[in-house]
């Protein structure tokens, strides 16, 4: 972009930083170019300039020995969590929001500085995930954009029921925060979490690994339940994604109208050819898939036993990504990380 464009998109006086990047990668084109100024009013880029331009006034971030590219989106992040590694029944019952609250601008400052400038927070613990977005948007914790899910939204015995497995007289007030059986609690809480702070929906229809009592394979949630909550996150504006790990979940969820289906782990043909038809995005989840099995055959004691049997019959689950590739389904990035440890929320 010439010099006079410059200009014209961004006034001198809005002009703070300008980095002069030895090389800059276009994510769109594949390219390497360089060098070049990278022109920066306020938090966007305006422009873009080749050779090393210093407008008056701007700070000048020498890169010129360096690589720049744009930053990377996290479609599938758990800031607010923390690991559960070990006896996650004795962290359950020990860890306070405090504890997450803190840990969460830690993680935040983390993942901001691994590259990764957006994320979609999908499932907060306590509302920490919403506090944490706006402390990012007012610029107090240091840390990525943030769409966050609040509270994700499973039924009784599901994956986000911390008591399951407990005795019925052991339970915390935050352990029913996400729990909704039957359509109306389902259209309600959505409701309540949009109410709250979130800006996209989390529904749990499929049971889930880390969780105690649950089968990954399993639809967990009514199709009236599901689709209330399609409803109730697409009348207020909002995107929904579905954790779904077993094929009738999934199948279900997409067919229903959610708008992605994380981790994807026993869907087959049919699954991709309904989610190409739907234009559902898939973000199979690679990255936390690879570190709980490398966990389960290395350091098994890393892992409740349930977890580790339900890793093992997993597998890596890299052929779900070539499957759903040649299938035309529409595929994102999601880590499934984003606390210190980088272990897995699946």
């Amino acid at each position: 972009m010439p010099t006079a464009a410059i200009a014209q998109a961004a006034p001198a006086e809005d002009v703070r930083k300008v980095i002069h990047a030895g090389r800059l990668f276009d994510g769109v084109s594949g390219k390497l170019s360089g060098p070049c100024s990278i022109i920066i009013a306020g938090t966007r880029v305006v422009a873009i300039e080749e050779g090393f331009v210093s407008p008056a006034g701007a700070e000048i971030i020498d890169l010129s020995n360096s690589t720049v590219m744009p930053g990377v989106i996290d479609g599938h992040t758990h800031m607010t969590s923390l690991p559960r590694t070990g006896n996650s029944v004795a962290k359950n019952l020990t860890y306070s929001p405090l504890d997450v609250a803190l840990a969460a601008t830690v993680n935040a400052r983390k993942v901001l500085l691994s590259g990764v400038t957006t994320v979609r927070d999908l499932g907060g613990l306590y509302g920490a995930d919403t506090a944490l977005r706006k402390a990012i948007e007012r610029g107090s914790v240091v840390g990525p954009r943030m769409w966050n899910a609040g509270e994700a939204i499973g039924p009784t015995a599901g994956h986000n029921d911390w008591s399951s497995g407990l005795a019925e007289d052991v339970s915390r007030p935050e352990f029913g925060a996400g729990l909704a059986d039957g359509a109306d609690a389902v259209l309600a809480l959505v409701r309540k979490e949009h109410k709250l702070g979130a800006k996209v929906i989390k529904i749990l229809p499929s049971g889930g690994v880390v969780s105690q009592n649950d089968d990954p394979k399993h639809k967990l949630m009514t199709d009236a339940e599901i689709a209330a909550a399609v409803e109730g996150a697409h009348m207020g504006g909002l995107k929904i994604a579905a954790h779904g790990h077993g094929k009738a979940a999934i199948d279900a969820a997409v067919r229903l109208g959610a708008d992605s289906i994380e981790h994807g782990t026993y869907a087959d043909a049919e699954s991709f050819a309904l989610m190409r038809e739907h234009g559902t995005v898939f973000l199979p989840t690679l990255l936390t898939t690879y570190k709980l099995h490398e966990t389960a055959v290395n350091r098994p004691e890393a892992l409740n036993p349930s977890t580790r049997a339900k890793v093992l019959a997993m597998g890596t689950g890299y052929d779900k990504l070539t499957r759903a590739y040649k299938a035309g389904v529409r595929i994102g990035f999601g880590s499934d990380t984003g606390f210190c440890s980088k272990r897995s929320n699946s």
